[in-house]
This record gives structure tokens, sequence and C-alpha cells, in this order.
């Protein structure tokens, strides 16, 4: 049966008055229009949308084993981003803008396979804990969205978007301070960055203004530490270029993910605080760092700067299978694990996974609530759940999303 189109003020009226359980999906696709994505590129929304309708959302529902949802076409442009796709149940909705078929496709297969399938012991039969596994779910999932949105204001020429980091944080203006979600993209095409403040999440089926401020930043921009607050914790600085500056406030442990993502963009760092000096410089070609200490002594190999100092590493327990040979695709994996061949594809980690890689990952290391300690060599990895612990070869930069990193000191990192 295809799906059913109805307007926006309609499915409102359809859904506002069920309580939905987390084995009653409902999925919501706005098809967009025929505008091109971007001006140079010949895919336009309406393309997109299809292609995640009749090829990529079947083939994860496939390979999930998921009960088939009900899917609704929306015969509106959503908010933002003209087309969208949304995810209702349990009283709350995930929404993911529709620009880049690679980028959702990954959101959407992770987002519904960390819901425990039903008649598993992970499944609770309540409703209030069906509501407040799918309100984690979703809190995750929607704080992507804001990282995908703003990347999708950047977008360029074919399609590209950069990669993005989203955190809490305190804007302080007038000395007056306000919490948002601050969206960061890394360098694009031209070495700028964008910095977007959201102050709630979006919702494609309904209206949104955006970001509540939005700023590009020059190449080669600069984050001056101005005081550390020991009691709350909290680190105050400044963002600046030539053309001005913004002020923030943030825990000092997100602060140490928030510097390693600017630094790889370019940006450089100083702190002169209670007499110490540090100092971080970014590199124009936007992914070396170096680091110089007080003395400004320098080493061929200075360890990684993990995203989240003071987690140690741990060890897998006994009884993991071995997975061995030559493995063409990507491969998804369950419980205890150790991978000593070679994978020509990606690798999926999802929550209940612990997995050992003494091999090869020619792909990405996809991180969502598993742990994975990477022994041997990566080309990637994602990671915005879960544990991941390196002691081998990463051949390009973590993209972190959340969770938490571990590097050994003498683990590299391309």
């Amino acid at each position: 049966m295809p799906p059913i189109q109805l307007g926006r003020d309609t499915i409102h009226n359809l859904l506002g008055g069920e309580t939905l359980g987390l084995d009653e999906l409902v999925i919501v696709i706005s098809e967009g229009n025929t505008t091109l994505v971007h001006p140079n590129d010949e895919t336009s929304y309406f393309d997109i949308a299809w292609e995640i309708r009749q090829e990529n959302l079947p083939e994860i529902i496939s390979d999930l084993s998921l009960d088939s949802p009900t899917v609704l076409l929306m015969d509106e442009d959503s908010s933002l981003c003209p087309a969208s796709i949304s995810f209702i149940t349990c009283e709350d909705t995930v929404s993911f803008p529709l620009f880049n078929v690679g980028v959702v496709e990954t959101e959407i297969r992770d987002l519904l396979n960390a819901i425990p399938q039903i008649g598993t012991d992970e499944y609770p039969d309540e409703i209030d804990s069906q509501n407040q596994i799918w309100a984690a779910l979703a809190l995750d999932a929607k704080r992507s969205a804001i990282g995908i949105l703003s990347s999708y204001f950047c977008r360029g020429e074919g399609g590209f978007s950069p990669d993005w980091f989203v955190i809490d944080m305190l804007r302080i203006e007038d000395e007056i301070e306000s919490p948002f979600l601050v969206a960061f993209t890394a360098t694009d095409a031209d070495g700028l960055t964008s910095i977007s403040c959201w102050s709630d999440f979006w919702n494609a089926l309904s209206d949104h203004n955006g970001p509540r401020y939005r700023t590009t930043w020059m190449p080669n921009s600069h984050v001056e530490v101005i005081r550390r607050d020991n009691d709350s914790r909290k680190v105050y600085f400044k963002l600046q270029d030539d053309d001005g500056f913004e002020s923030f406030a943030v825990h000092d442990q997100s602060f140490d993910q928030l510097i390693s993502f600017l630094t790889t963009s370019g940006w450089s760092l100083t702190e002169i605080t209670n007499g110490s000096v540090t100092m971080v410089s970014g590199n124009n070609n936007y992914g070396t760092v170096n680091q110089q200490s007080q003395n400004f002594a320098s080493t061929q190999h200075s360890a990684a700067v993990s995203p989240t100092p003071g987690v140690g590493p741990t060890q897998q327990q006994p009884g993991a299978k071995e997975l061995n040979g030559i493995i063409d695709g990507t491969v998804n994996v369950t419980g205890l694990g150790r991978i000593n061949g070679i994978i020509e594809g990606d690798l999926n980690v999802p929550s209940g996974a612990d997995i050992d890689v003494r091999g090869i990952v020619e792909g990405q290391i996809i991180i969502n609530g598993g742990i994975v300690r990477l022994f041997g060599t990566a080309g990637g990895a994602t990671i915005s759940s879960g544990r991941f612990e390196l002691y081998g070869i990463l051949e390009n930069p973590l993209l972190y999303r959340g969770g938490d990193v571990y590097y050994d000191p003498n683990s590299i990192i391309g």
C-alpha cells in the first residue's frame, strides 16, 4: 500500500490525541520540491526524498527486521529544509533534513537500530518505560539533527557539507549568560567555520525560525581563554577573528572536546591564567595541530588529545568470538568479538557490542553505544555514544558527537 499524502494540520490532528508505543512507529516524509540542493548540483530535494523513501528506508527496515511502520507523506515543505523525514512515537518526534543521502541514512539506521525489539528482555511492557527509552534516543538524535541542519546551511558545490560538533554552552552578552545548543561546523572549502546558537530543537512538522544566532568565522580564527572558575568548573573564553568576537562559558570537560574539534579546523588557542601559558596553534592545512608547552619544546610525535580527558583504558572480557579473513562490505556486530582480519567496508558497533579490532577496517568504525578498542588500523571512526579506545592507527581524525574516548600515547591519528 503506498503512503498516504496528507496536509500538515491533518497529520497534527490525526496524531495529536494518540498514545503510541515503541512498536507503533509513524514516519512522516516531506518530499520537498524540485529546487536543486545546490545551484551547481543536479540533485533536487525531491530526488533525495524519493531515494530515501523508495530505496534506503525499506532496506533499513528489512535489515533491522522491524515491523512495517506507518508512513505518511506531508504535502507541504518542511521548515528550514524543504525535504525531511520525521519519526513519531511515545509522545516525541525526531526530524532529519533530507539533502544528503549518506548522512541521513546513517542517522536513521542508528536511531532505528537502537530501539529495543519487541519480545526481547530490553523491551519494556510499561508505556512509561517505553517513553523513557524513546526520550533518551530522541534527545541524542535531535542534537544530531541540529548539527546536520547547521552543516546544511554551509552546503557547497556538489552537495558538500562540513562535519559538525554540537555542545551545550552559555553565550555571554552584556554580562548576561544565556544557554544555547551551539553547533560548530568544520572548515569548508574556503576555510570558513560557522557557529550556530539554537534555543530549541527542530521539528519538521512545525514552523521554526532556525538558530537564534549564526556567525561565519574567517580561516585561522582564535580562541582566547579569559578565566577558569574552579567552583563551577566553567571555562570562560572568547571566539574571535579580525571582524570581532563572541563570548561563551562552558563546562571544562566540554571545553576540551571543543578545542579538539576547532584546532583540527585550523583555530588557535591561547590561555594565560594563574601565571601559566598554554598555546595551541592550528595549521593552514586544517588538520595538523602543533601543541607547545610553556618552554615551547616540540617533538616529532605528540600524543593525540582526547575529546574526553580523564577516560582510562579498559580490557575486553574473555570469551570473545574471533573474526578472521577478508569480508567485503559493511559488518554489523553484536556481543563480544575480536576482529583479526580485514573488513573492506564499515564496521557498525551498536549498544551491547564490545569489540577489539586487531586487524584492518578499510572504511569507518561507527560507534553508537558499543565499545571499540582499535589496536590495528581503520580508515576513520565516528562515535555518537559508547566508548572508543585507540591504541593503533586511525588514518583520519575521529568524528566526535558524544561518548567516551581514550587515546594511548603511542597511538597515531592521520
